[in-house]
């Protein structure tokens, strides 16, 4: 534990020496996609999944890559090579693949998104997602309410964004690169800030984002606003106190569920104090824990939504751990994912200089430095997303 602390700590130490000046909106990993790199290759293992053909595999993989290489003002690209019989290994074949027996991570981490450094010079990079096919099953559209059945595309598309240099965003509960999986399968599209990140990690010069300054160009309830220096439309989220379920989550923070079979729920923050909820707001008991309301307003009960009453249900999410580990020779290994996530410390180093391409809490347009590979050398960094349970 001393030695996980220790490495947060220097990690920490390089992003204020050599990160951006400004605050981030969304969060960067440090591992980065270098111009040479592109497009960046990836397979998909011929043994498939227990749930999903191939086909539907190869289908799914291409809608949720096509969701960031498609963001205008990213220059991030990659290019399919088939089916394989590789395993995620330590090596240069970027396997996507099903865990059907043996999956060692934990019962509720969905995915985990594994990068080493093989080798400086020349620079080798082994980056694989596995999926957990033996505790969960993955259906198109997921399974409402029963977080036992999960959205395919959802998962994918969160862990691609691990893929391409993003960790957890801390600024949006609904975006994709939240740390919760949201059961409405909302995170199969991006939100402004998984666009600012892959915008700004992947710049295009030719293109300012995707709106014009004006709100004409954006879906109802967005705004058009300028991130870094790309224009967005804006989602407006949901605030403390407003309904929330299974099938529509829209919350800025998180959605708390006020019944068991998750029809209703309420918009809110977890909290230990006051001073974590903002004005205008306070930290109140909800059952078990404690929840940001407004002031004055207590928290909704279940029979608020519904005629039953049941007692609270806490929400359920997913997190990740940053995993130091030991290094051998030129190749970085990993050790264990399956960390508990409180206490835990996110790694973030400034993105590497980045690439031309195609038209998973923070940042704005920052310098891009080449030596991003280098200063993650010693490390593995593992992004997998875990259910929390009250």
């Amino acid at each position: 534990m001393k030695t996980r602390q220790l490495l947060g700590v220097l990690l920490l130490a390089l992003l204020w020496v050599l990160g951006p000046s400004h605050a981030f909106a969304y969060l960067p990993s440090g591992l980065v996609w270098l111009p040479e790199d592109l497009p960046v290759t990836y397979t998909i293992n011929e043994r498939g999944s227990d749930d999903l053909s191939l086909e539907q595999l190869e289908a799914l993989f291409a809608a949720s890559f096509a969701t960031w290489t498609e963001v205008p003002c990213t220059t991030i690209a990659v290019s399919y090579q088939g089916r394989t019989a590789t395993e995620a290994a330590i090596d240069e074949e970027h396997v996507m693949s099903f865990v059907e027996s043996g999956w060692t991570l934990g019962p509720n981490v969905l995915g985990a998104n594994s990068a080493a450094v093989i080798s400086l010079l020349p620079k080798r990079v082994s980056s694989d997602i596995t999926f957990n096919g033996e505790t969960k099953t993955w259906r198109i559209g997921g399974g409402g309410a029963n977080l036992n059945v999960i959205d395919p595309q959802s998962v994918f598309t969160h862990e691609i964004g691990h893929f391409f240099g993003l960790s957890h965003t801390n600024d949006d509960g609904s975006a994709t690169m939240a740390a919760a999986y949201l059961p409405d399968t909302g995170q199969r599209s991006l939100s402004h800030d998984d666009k600012w990140g892959i915008c700004d990690l992947y710049p295009n010069a030719a293109s300012t984002g995707e709106c014009d300054t004006t709100d004409d160009q954006c879906p109802p309830d967005s705004a058009c606003g300028q991130l870094g220096n790309n224009f967005f439309c804006i989602e407006a989220r949901d605030g403390y106190g407003d309904f929330c379920n299974s099938s529509h989550i829209n919350c800025q923070d998180t959605c708390v569920y006020t019944l068991p079979n998750l029809t209703a729920g309420f918009c809110t923050k977890l909290c230990v104090a006051d001073v974590d909820c903002g004005d205008g707001a306070e930290c109140k008991p909800f059952g078990t824990v404690q929840v940001c309301a407004l002031k004055d307003v207590a928290p909704p009960e279940a029979d608020d939504f519904s005629t039953d009453t049941n007692e609270a249900d806490a929400t359920s999410g997913f997190d990740f751990g940053v995993v130091d580990t030991g290094s051998s020779a030129d190749t970085t290994a990993s050790a264990d994912a399956d960390l508990e996530t409180t206490d835990q410390v996110d790694s973030a180093l400034t993105p590497g200089e980045t690439s031309e391409g195609c038209g998973c809490r923070i940042a704005s347009s920052s310098p891009r430095r080449s030596w991003s590979w280098w200063l993650v050398a010693p490390l593995a960094i593992f992004f997998g997303w875990r259910q929390q349970r009250p």
